[in-house]
């Protein structure tokens, strides 16, 4: 969904299938990547703006 970044830490912000939510990575945790061929659709902007405002007030809350 895109990078954010707040405080000392880039956090890259998305959907997590296993926890089927939006979920932040601090990117500087990452330790393996994997590219692959997989596309997922675009999700409606009104949803996606939803979704993250959503996310934001758990992470401040």
């Amino acid at each position: 969904m895109g990078l954010l970044h707040g405080g000392d830490a880039w956090l890259f912000v998305g959907w997590c299938r296993l926890r089927e939510d939006i979920r932040g990575f601090q990117l500087d945790r990452i330790r393996h990547l994997e590219i692959t061929e997989k596309v997922f659709p675009e999700r409606d902007p009104a949803v996606l703006d939803a979704d993250l405002s959503r996310w934001r007030t758990r992470r401040l809350g």
